[in-house]
């Protein structure tokens, strides 16, 4: 009886993430994971203490399955950027820095930075809940706030975003387009969504 407890608590271990599998983890989605954390920040420094706080938090954690480690280390990054934004008064009001320098602005660093100027908890429920897929419960537990609220953060985001993509359309356009701007902000946003989820 106790050979067959000993093999099965040994089995386990095995299925448990050592240190060589977040350091793989953590290299093959540096980029990503970095992307995240400057999304959620809106500053490169900040984001950077984001993915060196996860990384030091991993190599102490001895019980998270193999298969889990990715969607661990991404959790731990978003618990991070809350503590950095929320945890202390002010938040990170006067921190907000650009993606690039605006003469190597791309389609994408445009989009990066529409979803920087947000709000900060419109910013935190878009990226969470439209990027990283996370319900609104799990929003609403990780933020600290109601499901109501993060319902109407989400909602805030992409009315100020689809806000900004029509007038830099309407700007871009000088008025050319015979469409209306209720039609024209549809398809942004739908463009909008896609292009965003293309950068995580």
């Amino acid at each position: 009886m106790y050979r067959l407890e000993q093999r099965q608590a040994e089995d386990w271990s095995d299925r448990y993430a050592t240190g060589a599998d977040f350091c793989r983890a953590f290299k093959q989605n540096l980029n990503q994971l970095y992307m995240l954390g400057f999304l959620l920040t809106a500053n490169h420094r900040t984001a950077e203490r984001c993915l060196v706080s996860a990384f030091e938090k991993a190599s102490s954690n001895k019980y998270v399955f193999r298969e889990f480690v990715g969607s661990w280390i991404k959790r731990t990054v978003i618990n991070i950027a809350i503590q950095s934004v929320f945890g202390k008064p002010g938040g990170d009001k006067h921190t907000r820095e650009p993606w690039c320098d605006e003469r190597s602005e791309t389609a994408a660093s445009a989009t990066i930075d529409a979803i920087t100027r947000l709000a900060p908890l419109d910013r935190f429920v878009f990226v969470m809940s439209v990027l990283e897929g996370c319900s609104n419960k799990e929003c609403s537990l990780l933020l600290r706030c109601s499901v109501e609220t993060v319902a109407s953060a989400r909602m805030q985001a992409f009315n100020t975003l689809r806000f900004r993509q029509v007038i830099r359309q309407e700007r871009s356009q000088s008025g050319h387009s015979t469409r209306s701007v209720a039609a024209r902000a549809s398809v942004l946003h739908r463009s909008l969504v896609r292009a965003a989820r293309t950068i995580l």
